[in-house]
């Protein structure tokens, strides 16, 4: 690039991704002289880029400011992915990993979030919102850095959160009390957006916070998961059928029931934009064109009164085959749900288990939306893959897998006895595999397919399982941070109520 200003090169050189700026800095005096002189913004701004393409949330870096901090977190991917590569020739035992217990001054834990990027941690307890400091610095020798905040109403679940642009976190708070009339239940959902600001402190600041109450039969209609679209509508789901979509910004709110999907919800996987839900069950994926939203001029809405509002659907696209996940199988989504568009199509996976061979297999599909024509919008299997092992025992996957550029994680369950641990316990495993981007079979009903892909699913925690006794630890759930290698679980005692983090590192420390 010689002729070429100085400035010219570094904005060339500030557009590389980790590994291009790496070899470069490798093929002459020149470029290394250049990215050495002025390393901390060329790292700099490849941790923000990496923050806006991959979800991660830039303040979790406030307290860098060397150089060496900002390259050491734009590598930390490629650490953990050469540490998994091993793991392909790893034949007994957990992934090697190094584990810490972050332990909070017995302060109770209800439910957590592990914000990608892996050094904010934020924790839940019915009125009580907290913010944990995950720096080494802040916990390494000492206690966790916190903030705490308090919440007027008693939410005890994060629905759902997602980082947005790197800057801002989106939660969905849920809590459920209640009501005056008998057999009534009221489900309250919290929607706030939080930034940090840019000091060396963490300094949450709350805005568009949005309070909507639903009031339904006791133990039914409660939502069980929640999808975000593009803008400011959020699609919820409930065990009996029934879909909301919630525009959190003019407070507006319509609910239906999706005609032709049956009546068990359970097994259905949700995408959404501005215009559209889309259903994925078993068979295929159903189009919904959003109808015209109501404004919201109660204090509570009442899901019985769109128990009768059917919705039908826009278009249908099929699989290349029904596939039986009522049982045994399940829809797995990604872990952030991105706004279906042109430019955006939404890849998901369908576990089906065979029964009669003790395994399962995972079913690749991507969905691409056509918003011109949406009945033209397609649907192509991309792979197959199978576990390398005999899982005749319910290995099952959380409901949604981490992506991180092509690299897609899953982290699986199981309970019980194994070749490892013949005593019950219960045990987190780990599966790593690249994302396809083209179809590896053809998508003709009933075509010759090529043989399955293997797929690792190796364990990397284990808890043991001890009935009537409640001093042993019961593992609640878990985080997993693709970007740095760490998992969490969370761990509680219900003899003493209290409650710890396992802090799991599959790479050198960052």
């Amino acid at each position: 690039m010689e002729g070429i200003p100085l400035e010219i090169q570094l904005l060339i050189v500030e557009k590389l991704d980790v590994l291009d700026i790496l070899h470069l800095q490798q093929t002459c005096k020149s470029f290394y002289k250049l990215i050495k002189a002025f390393d901390r913004a060329v790292w700099r701004k490849c941790l923000q880029r990496q923050c806006l393409q991959n979800g991660l949330f830039w303040p979790s870096y406030r307290k860098h400011t060397t150089s060496q901090e900002f390259k050491d977190s734009c590598t930390a991917n490629l650490r953990f992915r050469n540490a998994s590569r091993k793991w392909e020739s790893w034949s007994a035992g957990t992934i090697p990993s190094t584990l810490k217990k972050l332990v909070f001054d017995w302060v109770p834990i209800g439910e957590f979030y592990l914000v990608p990027g892996g050094r904010l941690l934020i924790t839940l307890h019915k009125p009580f919102f907290r913010v944990w400091s995950l720096y080494h610095s802040a916990w390494w020798n000492d206690a966790p850095e916190v903030n705490v905040y308090y919440l007027r109403d008693p939410f005890y679940s994060i629905a759902y959160a997602n980082v947005v642009n790197g800057t801002k976190i989106q939660l969905l708070l849920f809590g459920a009390t209640k009501s005056d009339d008998d057999g009534q239940e009221i489900t309250s959902l919290f929607y706030i957006e939080i930034t940090i600001g840019d000091g060396p402190d963490i300094a949450f600041s709350f805005g568009k916070p949005v309070l909507i109450r639903f009031l339904h039969a006791e133990g039914e209609d409660t939502p069980n998961f929640t999808i975000p679209s593009d803008g400011d509508i959020i699609v919820i789901q409930t065990t009996t059928g029934i879909t909301m979509a919630w525009d959190t910004a003019h407070n507006h709110c319509l609910g239906w029931k999706p005609d032709g999907l049956g009546d068990d919800p359970c097994g259905w996987e949700l995408f959404s934009n501005d215009e559209f839900v889309f259903y994925v069950n078993g068979s295929g994926t159903y189009g919904f064109k959003i109808p015209p939203l109501q404004p919201v001029t109660k204090e509570h809405i009442a899901l019985s009164t769109f128990s009768d509002s059917k919705l039908s659907s826009s278009f249908f696209i099929p699989h290349i085959r029904t596939y039986d996940i009522a049982e045994s199988g399940c829809i797995i989504g990604p872990e952030t749900c991105l706004p279906i568009s042109d430019q955006q199509p939404a890849i998901y996976i369908i576990q089906e288990r065979d029964e009669g061979l003790s395994t399962f297999y995972l079913h690749w599909y991507q969905l691409r939306f056509n918003s011109s024509d949406p009945r033209s919008s397609t649907l192509t299997l991309l792979r197959t893959t199978t576990p390398n092992g005999d899982y005749e025992r319910s290995l099952s996957p959380f409901r949604s897998y981490y992506l991180w550029e092509d690299q897609v994680a899953i982290v699986w369950e199981i309970e019980g006895e194994d070749d490892l641990d013949p005593l019950p316990h219960t045990s987190f495993y780990l599966s790593l595999s690249s994302m396809p981007r083209s179809p590896c079979y053809s998508t003709t009903p009933h075509a010759q397919v090529k043989e399955e892909e293997s797929l690792t699913i190796l364990p990397f925690a284990r808890y043991p399982m001890a009935q009537d006794d409640d001093t042993v630890p019961i593992p609640l759930g878990h985080g997993f941070c693709p970007h740095t290698g760490k998992a969490a679980v969370h761990c509680w005692v219900p003899d003493d109520d209290t409650s710890w983090i396992d802090w799991y590192d599959f790479v050198v420390k960052d």
